[in-house]
């Protein structure tokens, strides 16, 4: 759309597979329109083919496919381009590292280790200059959890470890489940977690409505070395003719939800997801 979204024109009918996990302009030539194909279907994160990266030259309307030497079968779920340099995250790995990179246009791809702990990427954003940020989720790790940064654009990462939400929030539970990022205004960062379990809840049964959290969200304006909790969002609804604050919950930032921070303010936030409020509330279709 180039008028606001008042009329749409189809681009990609005819791609390798519609499954498309990431989009981005290239930051130095804003024509060219890439595509990474990923898997994000509510059937199980079913999908189409997982055929890696396209590139549209928007003037001409043409679709190129790159060489991608070295990237094979990838859940690409972020992209990074500038110019010759590609950086994309993938989530389906946890016995590795989850982001690759390529300097020659896409030609050949390498695999990114140093300073990355193994797992999947469930969110790949850019800062300023080179900066970009990275969320590992690595089930079976709570060391490897995380949120990365690089300062050369993919090349080496840090792991910013003090975020600590981040670590095993109940014994013989899971850690969080996903971890959404975004960058706005002045290089605000903005952390949304989700975790579906309950702290302290006798009742708790793994799999039911009960084990639900709220998403936490953090912001940081020093480029992940401090964290400062925004709490658990949500919003006042009516329950039984009684407004009840109802918070964005867990489970329904796992495939749907996403974060965002506003590019042209750097004290607003915007937060998406599919469940709002208790399922026990959803299923029995309180209003």
């Amino acid at each position: 759309s180039s008028n606001g979204g008042s009329s749409w024109i189809s681009l990609g009918d005819n791609l390798a597979s519609l499954s498309i996990g990431a989009l981005t302009f290239d930051e130095a030539n804003p024509s060219k329109l890439w595509v990474g194909f990923g898997k994000l279907s509510s059937l199980n994160y079913q999908g189409g083919t997982l055929a890696g990266v396209r590139v549209l030259d928007t003037v001409s309307n043409v679709w190129t496919r790159p060489a991608m030497a070295g990237l094979v079968l990838q859940d690409i779920s972020g992209l990074v381009v500038n110019g010759n340099t590609i950086v994309l995250g993938a989530k389906n790995t946890s016995a590795s590292s989850g982001i690759w990179r390529s300097t020659d246009a896409g030609a050949s791809f390498q695999n990114i280790s140093s300073g990355l702990n193994a797992g999947a990427i469930t969110s790949l954003v850019k800062g300023s200059g080179n900066t970009l940020y990275a969320a590992v989720l690595n089930e079976t790790s709570t060391t490897a959890t995380g949120v990365y940064r690089s300062d050369d654009g993919g090349a080496n990462w840090t792991q910013l470890n003090t975020l600590n939400v981040l670590q095993n929030r109940e014994v013989g539970q899971p850690m969080t489940a996903m971890i959404r990022l975004s960058v706005g205004k002045d290089g605000v960062l903005v952390a949304s977690l989700a975790n579906p379990t309950i702290i302290n809840n006798p009742s708790f049964t793994a799999g039911s409505s009960n084990a639900n959290t709220p998403v936490a969200v953090f912001m940081s304006r020093d480029q992940g070395a401090n964290w400062i909790s925004l709490g658990t969002p949500g919003t006042h609804e009516v329950v039984n003719g009684v407004s009840v604050f109802q918070n964005v919950y867990g489970s329904g930032q796992l495939m749907h939800g996403r974060v965002l921070a506003d590019p042209n303010n750097a004290s607003v936030f915007y937060i998406s997801g599919d469940l709002q409020g208790p399922v026990d509330l959803i299923q029995n279709r309180i209003s």
